[in-house]
């Protein structure tokens, strides 16, 4: 995953440039160079701001994971959105199977969390289109349903779904189905070898 540019920095980039203590000249570029990223000394204090000098406006660009759920009762999208969220991911919601696919279209996606009870065209026919779809059949489907109809359940798996969770759930239970797709978080990286510490 990439840096975001929203990180906090401290001091100037003049601060940086001057030299600040004793055999710190230039440490800032450095930093920026070698990281990514551009440090900065304000008297013997050093930060770090991920893909962002200084002065320049940057962009806030989120680059966490992407979840689409896609369903239509409201209790039950509030705890699909708080296992989502819980595992870092940014959400999106559609309540219509039309509107899954359009986002499933214009968006970036990392998983698709489905219901097969929808208004409109149902889980399954979504499930298919995905599938057929050579733009989206590379992103997970996987079901969240109250449905326990052994022929609605078993065409959803023909038609690309890659498992089935079965409502009422345990959260922890749908946690884990989640973190099975989504792209693993990068490793913090400190500062590079030689510099101080960061300082909150």
């Amino acid at each position: 995953m990439g840096a975001r540019g929203s990180g906090r920095t401290e001091g100037t980039a003049a601060a940086g440039a001057a030299g600040g203590p004793s055999g710190r000249t230039g440490v800032a570029e450095r930093a920026r160079l070698d990281r990514g990223a551009y440090g900065v000394y304000s008297g013997d204090r050093f930060s770090l701001q991920a893909g962002v000098e200084p002065g320049s406006s940057g962009g806030d660009v989120d680059e966490r994971p992407r979840v689409l759920i896609v369903e239509d009762e409201p209790e039950s999208l509030d705890v699909a959105r708080l296992a989502v969220e819980a595992a870092g991911a940014e959400v999106l919601v559609a309540d219509t199977g039309e509107e899954a696919l359009r986002i499933a279209h214009e968006e970036r996606l990392d998983l698709i969390l489905l219901d097969l009870a929808l208004p409109g065209i149902d889980g399954a026919e979504v499930a298919r289109r995905l599938r057929d779809d050579a733009s989206t059949a590379a992103i997970p489907v996987v079901v969240v349903t109250a449905h326990v109809v052994r022929e609605v359940v078993e065409r959803a798996l023909r038609e690309g779904v890659r498992e089935c969770i079965f409502k009422p759930y345990r959260i922890r239970q749908l946690q884990s189905v989640i973190a099975r797709y989504l792209p693993a978080a990068p490793e913090e990286e400190g500062p590079p070898p030689g510099f101080p510490p960061l300082q909150p």
